[in-house]
């Protein structure tokens, strides 16, 4: 654009002579040219939604039923009854769900009845792998094993999915997930937590402090 002003600036020094004036003229065509070819910033990459960010490290102790307590984050807030029923229409409603204030992060406790026995955890891990595959499109697990916490043993899977199958639907836009199977007196007990997959990195170290929390107390 300066380069554009000067050949202004000549034009009219030299607006008194035809030739002059002819030959500065073209000269400040080519300059207005070559100023509106001139490479312009990159247009902003398309929306990804982005959860509330991990605003501190505590944690608040929140007491599911007699013998199960979790770790959540203190800024989240537990659904209601009315936020469960609109989230799940159509699914089992979780025993307990926490909620980021935009309600794009998620970490809750699921309850299903089982004939599998504790000692079958190995086929349970085996059999809701495939299941999470079926579920959750293109499903790319970075863990899938069974660990320790406290006392209680857990199959454990993280992973990005395309969608979520939760309430039947889906999800239109990639997420984390982190979840946690333990058996329970023929009872199957899933720790659910998911973000949206752009907010993998700032909540992941959480997430592996709440796991590490839970306490499954029978």
């Amino acid at each position: 654009m300066k380069d554009v002003v000067k050949r202004w600036s000549a034009l009219q020094i030299l607006g008194t002579n035809s030739a002059g004036f002819l030959m500065v003229a073209l000269w400040l065509v080519a300059g207005v040219a070559a100023a509106q070819t001139t490479k312009r910033p990159a247009e902003k990459e398309l929306y990804q939604p982005k959860s509330s960010q991990v605003k501190s490290g505590k944690l608040l102790t929140a007491k599911i039923n007699d013998f199960i307590t979790i770790p959540v984050p203190e800024d989240f807030k537990q659904m209601n009854d009315d936020e469960l029923a609109a989230k799940y229409p159509s699914g089992r409603k979780p025993l307990a769900m926490f909620s980021s204030f935009d309600l794009l992060t998620n970490f809750g406790v699921n309850a299903t009845n089982t004939a599998w026995e504790e000692k079958d955890l190995a086929i349970l891990k085996d059999f809701q792998k495939a299941n999470i595959r079926t579920l959750y499109e293109n499903a790319a697990f970075t863990r899938d094993e069974i660990i320790k916490v406290g006392k209680k043993q857990f199959a454990v899977f993280e992973f990005v999915g395309d969608g979520s199958a939760e309430g039947g639907r889906t999800a239109k836009y990639k997420q984390y997930y982190y979840m946690m199977y333990c058996i329970v007196r023929k009872q199957v007990y899933v720790f659910n937590f998911n973000c949206p997959n752009t907010e993998k990195q700032a909540w992941q170290p959480m997430v592996q402090k709440m796991m590490a929390g839970v306490k499954v107390m029978r």
